[in-house]
């Protein structure tokens, strides 16, 4: 029996400090039938020169080139459209990946029914830009893997995500209709469509050291003391996401409407307009009926919410820009 394949889509920029080491640890799984697919997104240091030179000496690496700059979002999900497999995992430059990590997560999703969409994720540990291990080994990592709650916030970091091929082949054939500007990033989309059309499954295992540092993309949730977390408030720092919500759930709808169902649909509805128009008690009604406040898993983000709806709608839509994240 031929085992599943897997094909590995990281995204590089700038990444000379730590992205050998990110590599050394796909090329140590003790799963080997994997393929590394890579972009770089225009990089002025040894970012292509590394990985030219593990291309060379690996041939399941290919550095994918004459793509031209895409951008973070775009580039991954132009990644998973290049060849077929069984089975696609995101991987960041950066971190380090247990040696167990495909093995574990493919042992995961094989689990599901293959023709059913879905995405598996873990828990990971943290580290520092020396690799020392940070972790708050008292916290309990928040996650979900119901749709209405993954709406609000996600709970899967995309360096542990791991999809199978159905999941993939769906988001696939929407490529070319898919807004950017609407996406927030795209682990969370990939999660929105495994969920409202499929499944997300989650192990506490922590599979992946993600590291923290100051070139990161977007950190792990739940850093900074009281003073950070009033600033965010008070200067709305979470308003990219929160406008994201939105926006998401109307593409979602637009692009999957006859695979959610009208229950789904009809709780898309509620979402997409969250922003629109100034009922906030209807709205906080709708989110507290719903439970959706316990799903964003962050203070400030609540009380950013709240906040919002009572915001006169002009000055909302400067906070959260909506014109210029397509909605």
């Amino acid at each position: 029996m031929t085992e599943p394949s897997v094909t590995i889509c990281m995204a590089t920029y700038n990444g000379e400090r730590f992205v050998a080491e990110q590599i050394r640890s796909i090329v140590a799984q003790d799963y080997p039938h994997w393929r590394l697919l890579v972009h770089d997104d225009g990089s002025t240091d040894k970012t292509v020169a590394i990985l030219e030179a593990f291309a060379a000496s690996d041939s399941r690496i290919q550095v994918v080139s004459g793509l031209g700059h895409l951008g973070i979002k775009k580039g991954f999900m132009t990644l998973l459209g290049i060849e077929q497999s069984d089975f696609y995992a995101f991987c960041d430059q950066d971190d380090v990946w247990q040696p167990n990590k495909l093995t574990k997560m493919i042992g995961l999703l094989t689990a599901v029914d293959s023709s059913q969409p879905a995405l598996g994720y873990s828990d990971f540990t943290e580290i520092d830009a020396t690799g020392r291990d940070i972790t708050d080994y008292e916290r309990v990592t928040p996650f979900e893997t119901k749709f209405e709650d993954l709406l609000i916030a996600n709970t899967a970091t995309g360096c542990t995500c791991v999809m199978n091929r159905a999941l993939r082949d769906s988001i696939v054939a929407t490529l070319a209709t898919i807004d950017y500007s609407a996406m927030h990033m795209h682990d969370w989309w990939a999660v929105l469509v495994a969920a409202g059309t499929g499944r997300v499954v989650y192990t506490r295992e922590r599979l992946v050291a993600y590291r923290q540092h100051h070139n990161n993309v977007l950190g792990a949730a739940g850093k900074g003391g009281l003073q950070a977390q009033l600033r965010r408030v008070c200067q709305f720092g979470e308003r990219e996401q929160l406008a994201h919500i939105a926006t998401q759930a109307k593409m979602l709808q637009t692009l999957y409407a006859s695979k959610l169902g009208g229950e789904r649909n009809a709780f898309l509805d509620r979402v997409a307009t969250l922003w629109q128009g100034y009922q906030p008690i209807a709205q906080l009604s709708f989110l507290s009926k719903q439970h959706l406040f316990a799903a964003t898993h962050s203070k400030t983000s609540v009380i950013q919410m709240v906040l919002l709806l009572f915001t006169p709608t002009k000055k909302r839509s400067q906070i959260l820009a909506l014109s210029e994240l397509g909605q």
